[in-house]
């Protein structure tokens, strides 16, 4: 299980990504789950603790698409709204 936001466009994403940098959170580019079916392709993978952190920075952003636990099952993803 991981938990990710994404976002409507690269340039957000990379926003974001370097906000979440900055406040000392770890987190990671990668792509976007294609079980999410949304958004540009970009995401930031974070961990669970940090979410209410994560929330709160992102929802800022212009191009916030929301936030995402994706759990997988052998070869399938299954993507869910927080």
């Amino acid at each position: 299980m991981f938990f990710f936001v994404a976002f409507r466009s690269r340039t957000a994403a990379s926003s974001a990504f370097g906000r979440l940098k900055d406040y000392g959170l770890t987190c990671t580019l990668f792509s976007t789950p294609a079980a999410a079916n949304l958004g540009c392709g970009l995401s930031i993978k974070f961990s669970p603790s940090d979410l209410d952190a994560v929330k709160s920075i992102c929802q800022a952003e212009n191009g916030y698409a929301g936030v995402f636990r994706a759990v997988k099952f052998g070869e399938k993803t299954v993507v869910s709204r927080l």
